[in-house]
Formats: structure tokens, C-alpha cells, sequence
């Protein structure tokens, strides 16, 4: 989007999975390394198991709908532009990858068809893992910090810790 590609003028922004984290190393999976005086690795759900920062887990799916909600909606599961999904699966102590299961797209229809009155029709899925913490969203980590576990507050807390990390990296109070 435009504002990201704002946001991102002047990075070096590299896409690479990432092994491992050492003191503002990061060791990526084709044995290459990453090195810097301020390193950001966003790494979601498998950037905290990483790292070891503990929290929960929820593996999810969502289903791209054909049709596109304007106003976003939710009762169980939510829709909101062409997207209809929802947490619904236990919360996990550690992160393994998710794939979407018929049974979950089975449940999401259902779901849908008491909010909506039918079931929406749908050209793809996608699966994830939420990651999410109840308090400490920034954490200090070795040779750096996590700012991370936000859930669906981020909208509401990741401007507010955001500032405090740039405040702890300036040395600036």
C-alpha cells in the first residue's frame, strides 16, 4: 500500500525466514546473517517462539469472499471487506504452522449464516497463528527488544509502545 511504502522509505527491508536470533544478529535459513546497530524483525507468531517470549497461540483460518463487506461485522466470527474469519480454535502454548481444515471452513459458513442469513461464497482461504500477550507488550530481549503480542488491540496500543521503544533506542525519556 502507499502508506507502507512510506513508512519503509530509507530501510533496507530484506523478506527472508529467520532461525534464530542472537544479541541483534539475525541467522537466516539460507546461513546468511544480519547485522545491524538497530535490527527490526517482524516476525508474528513464529518471531515470538523464536525469541521465547511465551503468550498464546491461536492457529485461525479466513476465507476471501467474493463479495465485499463495506461495514465490518462480527457475532462469533466477523466479515469485513472480503474477509470472513474468526478465532475459534484452542489457544496453544507454542507456535506451529496452521493449514486450513474442511472442518473449519464448515464451521466458518455456518457462523456466517447466523450473522449474515447465508452462507457467502468464497474463492480462497487463508491460515495463521494469532500471537498474543495480556500485558508487557514491550519486552527486552537479547541485544534487542520485542514489541509484539498486541492481538486485535494493536490499532489501540502498538502507536503508544511504539513510542516508548523509540523513546528506550534514542535514550530519551
Amino acid at each position: 500500500t502507499p502508506l507502507l511504502h512510506r513508512l519503509a522509505e530509507g530501510l533496507n527491508i530484506l523478506y527472508a525466514s529467520v532461525e534464530r536470533l542472537e544479541s541483534g544478529v539475525a541467522w537466516l535459513e539460507d546461513g546468511r546473517k544480519l547485522a545491524g546497530k538497530v535490527l527490526v524483525f517482524a516476525g508474528g507468531a513464529s518471531g515470538a517462539h523464536l525469541v521465547g517470549l511465551g503468550g498464546r497461540f491461536t492457529p485461525g483460518s479466513v476465507l476471501l469472499t467474493q463479495r465485499h463487506f463495506k461495514q465490518a461485522r462480527s457475532y462469533g466470527v466477523y466479515v469485513a471487506g472480503h474477509s470472513l474469519g474468526g478465532s475459534y480454535l484452542p489457544h496453544q502454548d507454542r507456535y506451529a504452522p496452521h493449514q486450513t481444515q474442511p472442518h473449519e471452513v464448515e464451521w466458518l459458513l455456518a457462523e456466517a449464516q447466523k450473522l449474515l442469513g447465508y452462507r457467502p461464497a468464497f474463492s480462497a482461504s487463508w491460515a495463521g497463528v494469532r500471537y498474543r500477550l495480556d500485558r508487557n507488550y514491550l519486552k527486552e530481549i537479547p541485544g534487542g527488544f520485542a514489541l509484539t503480542g498486541f492481538g486485535s488491540a494493536a490499532y489501540f496500543y502498538a502507536p503508544l509502545y511504539a513510542q516508548r521503544l523509540l523513546k528506550r533506542l534514542t535514550g530519551k525519556s
